[in-house]
Parts: structure tokens; C-alpha cells; sequence
């Protein structure tokens, strides 16, 4: 049939419904093949399943300005506590 790549970039409860899919996919003959973080390579391995590393990295996405480098937001016009932009100049 076909060979169907899962990808998921986050956490645990991200990856775990592709992981509850994969079976059935497999069943139905297709091929899995999961393209993830590296921190889940032995997971997916223990499951059988072929794996790809993603990048980024799960562990940058723990820190904010690592973040925010990968995307290429301006450190200067970020708030971290609201997680958006703030506004360049003071329009009060």
C-alpha cells in the first residue's frame, strides 16, 4: 500500500495518538514510519516502528530563547510572560 510518515513536534501527548494510529495503519498494510524528536527514537524503536530524527531537538523547546532563536523571533520585542510580540514603540 503506502508508506505514511507520522510527525509530531512536542510532547508526550502530541506522539502518544500517533502511536495509538500506527497499529491499525500497519495492519491495513501500510508502512509507518515516525519523524520525531530524537528523544523518542527508543520508544518508537521499542515499538517496532521506523524512526527519523526531527529537528528541533525537544529539549530547545524548554527554553524560551532557544525557542525563539530556532524561530526567529527579535529577543527585543518579545514578552516572555504573554508569549507574543510586544508592540515597537509606545503608542500611549
Amino acid at each position: 500500500m503506502s508508506r505514511i510518515v507520522l510527525t509530531t513536534i512536542g510532547s508526550f501527548g502530541d506522539l502518544h495518538p500517533k502511536i495509538a494510529i500506527a497499529p491499525e495503519l500497519q495492519q491495513r498494510s501500510h508502512e509507518v514510519v515516525f519523524a520525531t524528536h530524537k528523544e523518542y527514537q527508543d520508544k518508537i524503536a521499542a515499538l517496532e516502528f521506523e524512526f527519523h530524527r526531527m529537528r528541533p531537538d525537544n529539549t530547545a523547546l524548554n527554553d524560551p530563547q532557544e525557542t525563539c532563536r530556532i524561530i526567529c523571533i527579535d529577543f527585543n520585542n518579545y514578552d516572555y510572560f504573554s508569549y507574543r510580540l510586544k508592540p515597537k514603540r509606545n503608542i500611549y
